[in-house]
């Protein structure tokens, strides 16, 4: 089958995403993100289940597979991308049936793949995603899940091939998306839209010349768009925007110098932003902020002195955080955060002793957070938590549900 290529959300990746045999894929979240709101988990995983069962005829004759990927929901449907023998891998849409299974645009006519990725669910009416057309290159495009809805919005580097603008990471903020787009001179740098050519612009130039800051890991707290980004004195740091030039700044240098403080996993929690820094002393770790110099600081030294826990694949829940981290004891496992040292806790030592579960594609669903972990007798299956300690429970042994199905 087709192989696909996942990246981490949103961090800048500058892989190929190719064609023939390999027609890629950079997932911007877990496949599960389609599902949130009032659809559990289980049915998510039936919904791609259904999506599979004709895979064969996705892809063409025999039991060849479309992979069907970055599932996202538009309204009472379901956008993804798959592959066809006919059409490469390209947009699709379903409302669950086989009948409403159906490709919504060649993007990339022929047998090529134009490899829609990065989707975006904006304002409730469109998914902007990233596509190449074979002529503009990687540019961002639109869908409302109709043919004549499906459009570039606009050609940030013109030109053919070589002319992509590559917009990798996106985030939205008072009815704007904002993304990082290479104009050809600038290298990737911030810009916004509104999802027409017109309201498409380059809002700061903040690493000038052709190597670009690449913003990415965007999150919304306020009036604001916060990110991380990269400049030639400062490294990678924290910064902010209001949408205009002036009012897009360095909210701290966390780590003096040009090494920068790595920042990533960006997440918003209301008007408080939580991320993993790394400023030299303490290794890579949890910060807060709420996008001033004087609000940004360590909530906790999870693995103290220089070791870093990595806390990583932050999933808000209510006015907390859910997070995978290694205190140096326990291996990497599932922790919540309040904002607090205190209430910076380990939620549960799934498998015990110096293993780790390390937990995985944690999502939101309603109010528990649902993820991947590996236990000591039943390997890698589901868990969920609603962030107490009590409420982190292993959900079912679904190999072992599976296999009493065969």
């Amino acid at each position: 089958p087709p192989a696909i290529v996942r990246a981490e959300a949103s961090a800048p990746d500058r892989s190929p995403r190719g064609e023939g045999a390999v027609p890629g894929l950079i997932r911007r979240r877990p496949s599960v993100s389609a599902l949130r709101g009032r659809r559990s988990v289980i049915a998510a995983l039936w919904a791609i289940a259904v999506l599979a069962v004709p895979s064969g005829a996705l892809a063409g004759a025999g039991a060849g597979s479309s992979s069907p990927a970055e599932l996202v929901r538009l309204g009472d449907r379901v956008l993804f991308q798959a592959y066809t023998t006919a059409a490469g891998r390209e947009l699709w849409a379903t409302d669950g049936t086989g009948a409403g299974t159906a490709l919504v645009r060649d993007i990339k006519l022929g047998t090529g793949s134009s490899n829609p990725s990065y989707f975006f669910p904006y304002k409730g009416e469109v998914v902007l995603f990233v596509a190449d057309n074979g002529v503009d290159g990687d540019e961002l495009w639109r869908s409302d899940g109709t043919n004549a809805g499906t459009q570039m919005v606009r050609d940030v580097n013109p030109g053919a091939g070589s002319g992509a603008s590559d917009p990798l990471a996106m985030g939205a903020m008072g009815g704007r998306l904002y993304f990082s787009g290479d104009a050809g001179t600038t290298g990737p740098e911030l810009w916004v839209t509104r999802g027409a050519a017109a309201s498409t612009r380059l809002v700061r130039d903040i690493w000038p010349g052709a190597d670009g800051s690449a913003p990415h890991y965007f999150a919304a707290i306020g009036t604001r768009v916060c990110f991380s980004a990269t400049d030639a004195t400062r490294g990678e740091e924290l910064h902010c925007s209001n949408g205009t030039r002036k009012g897009t700044r360095l909210v701290r240098d966390l780590r003096p110098g040009s090494a920068g403080s790595f920042v990533d996993w960006v997440t918003g929690v209301g008007r408080v932003l939580y991320f993993r820094a790394d400023d030299g002393t303490h290794g890579a770790e949890l910060w807060r902020s709420t996008g001033t110099r004087s609000s940004t600081r360590l909530v906790r030294d999870i693995q103290p002195d220089a070791g870093s826990s990595d806390p990583e694949s932050f999933v808000a829940r209510g006015t907390r955080v859910v997070f995978s981290a290694d205190d140096g004891t326990h291996g990497r496992e599932p922790w919540v955060t309040d904002g607090t040292r205190g209430g910076t806790i380990l939620l549960r030592d799934i498998y015990p002793d110096a293993d780790a579960s390390r937990p995985v594609d944690l999502v939101a669903v309603g109010r528990q957070v649902w993820f991947g972990a590996d236990g000591p007798s039943v390997g890698e299956e589901p868990w969920r938590t609603n962030g107490t300690k009590s409420g982190t429970r292993f959900v079912a042994d679904v190999a072992q549900i599976g296999r009493a199905h065969v």
